[in-house]
């Protein structure tokens, strides 16, 4: 039974994964999400609640609203490394922030979720903010292109501070820091504790530190996250910022794979050639399967037999042939009489009708020719009742 659920978990299935979330009142493809939640102010920022319909009087203060949204990881600005965006010429690493997009998904079945639910994200956005201007949430390309940026704090600030002897937590002790901003890291972990990015496999597994970008570059993921607004008053512009501050990650299925260029095969035997395109007589030969050509009459078989031989010149002016009504043919070659053969055996002379006339077989010059009268008693056989025919022979 275990190693059955083991195998459940691991394999994918996307009408199961949208059934399970779409039970959820906080899953952003749901088109009634809007309905359950709130904003509440903390301090100087408004958090995004679960809204209550019949609120007690002496009821708990109201829950943060986790939403959670099915979407594919993009490369671009993807800062899961150990040190987040850290970077030594623009911040400092306590400051540093765990990073990445996330774009409509091309699963058949979480792709048509992604406009409901930035029309939730949007629909939560116009309720507590002032003015057009809303940034940093629901990311935009300049066409029909939306993604939504979310981020997470790595480290935060102790409650106390570790003296220099003192022993750190297990997070913050073994934290994977690249050897180039160990220092940096030494120099704040006593005052700060590491919040390890929360990722999970399909299998349900912690996904380690150093192994999350590979492991979620690509992949459709669920994404657990909360809200934060700020409304930023400046002299000089005003806007809003919205925050989406991440909680936990589940891969739902890992990146698809690419398939590798052919060019990159290392083949040291000859070049790679894409594979040629059909022939003209490989095109017939499949047409001919599904639509066979019509069959060819007796008197076309005739003509395609006695066609004259490529590569023979003749001149129009000294070929000519005549079907008669005894199916006799004239041609500007000598062909030898095909003699008829009775069931006996015995072979019959040819007659004087299916004799084929000679006639030069090449042509010359007009002024070496004369015009004479063809008639039924010379070389050419007329057809009965047609006018005699002129034709050129030599001097």
């Amino acid at each position: 039974m275990l190693s059955l659920i083991n195998i459940q978990q691991m394999s994918y299935s996307g009408p199961m994964s949208r059934n399970r979330l779409l039970g959820m009142k906080n899953y952003l493809g749901k088109p009634s999400f809007a309905t359950s939640i709130g904003w509440k102010r903390e301090n100087k920022a408004n958090i995004l609640v679960e809204k209550e319909l019949q609120q007690p009087p002496n009821a708990a203060p109201q829950q943060d609203a986790y939403c959670i949204v099915v979407g594919e990881v993009s490369d671009h600005k993807l800062y899961t490394s150990p040190v987040g965006n850290y970077n030594p010429t623009y911040n400092v690493l306590h400051e540093a922030k765990f990073q990445l997009t996330l774009d409509r998904p091309t699963d058949p079945d979480f792709g048509p979720d992604w406009a409901t639910a930035i029309n939730n994200l949007e629909a939560c956005q116009e309720i507590v903010a002032i003015g057009n201007d809303r940034r940093y949430l629901i990311l935009k390309d300049g066409g029909n292109f939306l993604s939504i940026r979310f981020s997470a704090p790595l480290v935060e600030t102790r409650a106390s501070p570790i003296p220099p002897d003192g022993t750190l937590d297990d997070d913050t002790a073994k934290w994977p820091v690249p050897v180039t901003h160990r220092e940096a890291f030494d120099q704040i972990k006593h005052a700060y504790q590491v919040l390890p990015l929360m990722v999970y496999d399909m299998a349900g597994k912690y996904v380690l530190p150093e192994e999350v970008s590979s492991k979620i570059r690509g992949a459709l993921v669920e994404v657990h996250f909360r809200v934060k607004h700020y409304f930023i008053n400046n002299p000089t512009e005003k806007f809003n910022t919205f925050t989406g501050i991440m909680e936990q990650i589940t891969i739902l299925r890992p990146a698809l794979p690419r398939i590798p260029s052919p060019y990159r095969s290392r083949n040291k035997t000859g070049p790679y050639r894409p594979p040629p395109t059909p022939t003209r007589g490989e095109l017939k030969r499949a047409a001919d399967t599904f639509l066979p050509a019509p069959p060819m009459s007796s008197s076309d078989i005739i003509s395609k037999l006695m066609t004259v031989p490529t590569g023979v010149p003749v001149a129009s002016s000294s070929v000519s042939t005549t079907v008669s009504s005894a199916s006799t043919v004239q041609l500007g070659t000598p062909i030898p009489t095909i003699a008829n053969t009775s069931a006996a055996g015995i072979t019959s002379s040819p007659s004087p009708s299916s004799t084929l006339s000679d006639a030069p077989s090449e042509a010359v010059e007009d002024e070496d020719m004369v015009d004479v009268e063809d008639t039924a008693g010379k070389t050419r056989v007329v057809e009965e009742g047609s006018p005699a025919k002129k034709r050129k022979l030599r001097k």
